[in-house]
Order: C-alpha cells, then sequence, then structure tokens
C-alpha cells in the first residue's frame, strides 16, 4: 500500500505571514491538527495543534480573551511553525510513512511531489482509521500462513495483545515542571494520574501547554518554570476518564478512539487499578503489522515494529 492511497489531498492551508489567531480560528473550524504553511505553492513548515497552544497565554493566568487575541493577531505563522518538517513522496510505501511517525514521535508526515509542492498529509488519525478496517476485514482463511497464526487471527483480539504495560505514572500532588521534564525526557504525551494504583486522572500535554506560559510572552525560561512549580496536576488533570479493561475487544476501544478523537485509553481492572494505556501509536503499529501481513503472510502480527 502506498501513501497516496490514504493521503488527505483537500488540504487546508496557511501562508507564511498569516496570524496565529487567524491559525486557531481555522484549526478550531476546520476540526484539524495540522496546518501545512506555504510561501505560494511551495511547503515552507507546518503549524501543529501543540505549536499554537505554546503561544497560549496560561488558563490559569486570569487573562482577558480580547488581550489574548490582540497578542496572537501580532505574531505572524513562520516565527512559530515547525521548518524542519518530514515529508516523502506520494509513491512512498505507506510503511515508510508509520515507521517514520513511531520512530520521530511526530503525529502527521507531509506528501511533497517531485518540484516540492505540497501535495497531501497523513495523520495518525488516517493510521487508526486503517488499522480499524484491517480489524473487520482481514479474512484469516486468505492468509497463508501456519494453522495456529490463522486461528489467532480468526480470534476478537483484546486490548491486553497490544496495550503498553509499563506505564509512566504521576501522582495529585506533581508539580507541573516534573510533568514537563516527564514528556519532554520520554517523548510522551499522556500521564495517568494515580493515588496509589487507583486511577483518579489523565493529565496530557495539551492540558500542560493550556496552563503553561505562553512562548511567546516576555517570561525567561527560569521565571516560567518558577511559576509552573507552584501549579499541581490536580489542579489541571482531567477527572472524567473513559477507561477500557484488558480484556475489552480492541475494536471497541479503537472505535472509541476514532469517534471521540482520543489519544489514548487507560486500561484498569475491577478495583480500577491502573494495568496499561492503550495509545494512537500502538494502533499505529498494529496497522503496519497488518500492512506486513498483507505482503509476507508467514509475518507475525506484533512482531515487525517495536
Amino acid at each position: 500500500m502506498k501513501i497516496r492511497d490514504i493521503m488527505t489531498t483537500n488540504l487546508v492551508t496557511v501562508n507564511q505571514n498569516a496570524d496565529l489567531d487567524w491559525a486557531n480560528d481555522v484549526m478550531e473550524i476546520a476540526n484539524i491538527r495540522h496546518i501545512p504553511v506555504v510561501r505560494g505553492e511551495r511547503l515552507v513548515g507546518l503549524i501543529s495543534r501543540r505549536d499554537l497552544l505554546r503561544t497560549r497565554i496560561s488558563a490559569l493566568a486570569g487573562i482577558d480573551p480580547d488581550d489574548e487575541h490582540d497578542l496572537l493577531q501580532s505574531v505572524p505563522a513562520h516565527e512559530v511553525m515547525t521548518s524542519e518538517v518530514v515529508t516523502l513522496p506520494p509513491d512512498a510505501d505507506l510503511r515508510q510513512a508509520i515507521e517514520t511517525m513511531v520512530e520521530e514521535k511526530i503525529d502527521s508526515v507531509l506528501v511533497v511531489d517531485d518540484a516540492e509542492r505540497l501535495a497531501g498529509i497523513v495523520t495518525s488519525h488516517d493510521i487508526i482509521k486503517l488499522a480499524f478496517a484491517f480489524l473487520h476485514n482481514v479474512d484469516p482463511e486468505s492468509v497463508d500462513a501456519a494453522p495456529e497464526l490463522r486461528d489467532a487471527l480468526s480470534q476478537p483480539m483484546r486490548v491486553a495483545e497490544r496495550m503498553a504495560h509499563d506505564v509512566i505514572s504521576v501522582a495529585v500532588e506533581t508539580d507541573l515542571n516534573w510533568v514537563d521534564d516527564v514528556f519532554e525526557l520520554a517523548r510522551i504525551r499522556h500521564l495517568p494520574v494515580v493515588e496509589g494504583r487507583r486511577l483518579v486522572g489523565l493529565v496530557t500535554q495539551r492540558d500542560l501547554l493550556l496552563a503553561s506560559i505562553s512562548s511567546i510572552a516576555d517570561v525567561s525560561s527560569d521565571e516560567r518554570r518558577e511559576m509552573m512549580t507552584m501549579v499541581r496536576v490536580g489542579d489541571i488533570m482531567n477527572r472524567e476518564i473513559t477507561t477500557v479493561r484488558a480484556d475489552s475487544e480492541l475494536s471497541d476501544a479503537l472505535r472509541l478512539m476514532l469517534d471521540r478523537k482520543f489519544g489514548c485509553l487507560p486500561v484498569i481492572d475491577e478495583q480500577s487499578e491502573l494495568v496499561g494505556l492503550l495509545t494512537d501509536t500502538d494502533m499505529m503499529k498494529l496497522a503496519y503489522d497488518y500492512l506486513c501481513l498483507e505482503d509476507f503472510p508467514g509475518a507475525e502480527p506484533g512482531a515487525t515494529l517495536h
């Protein structure tokens, strides 16, 4: 399967001189998380939802929304965009795009033609939709493999088979500096919040960015860290969490992630204790494994991309 088979070609773009307030409005209206930045027809960068969140005034600061709009209108897109963008050609193998996204821990790959003109985008959401399609459409009898592998494919896959078992978690009283460091060093975007082992909340990189000082504000890094030390995870975490069990069918969990655009689902047991985490990265690996199964029928799902 090639990138062109699933990429989105009807793209929303912004000019490099467009202001951030306009870019934010476009993301909200179009319900998208990535906007390519162009100069004419040439791709020059990418603005993600996280890039915009880094420029927002902290939700804890009590800033008037009109003042924030004025600030965002004064900043052009090229000042906050990512200029070193990962790109691939339309005819590249889709597995190459998934490998790149998993290894680089990025949400999207932009697609450019031979003239370096923007041709499309492949996002993690596109890959997860593909994984969902594979779960429902692979016919075990069509797989030229050992009988035990065909038998395994004929059974509903469970969350426990694909979730991460070794999960980093934080306590309610943890300060945001520590959370920021964990996100940076572990290169993750979701942290379950626990009391003992019982799940009580979830904090995401988005939550952290909304609570942080704007990256375009005139504040030193030391001042920024000092202010974040005063804020606890319990102040910003999500308390209403959608969870799944380890023995839940993976297709049901995947549908939840797609329908609600979740980046992860905490996995709990009967005592509401955390036992794992199912992430969009896990689902991209699943799609990769099915693609390998498609081309190499003897390949074992789950053993091709780690």
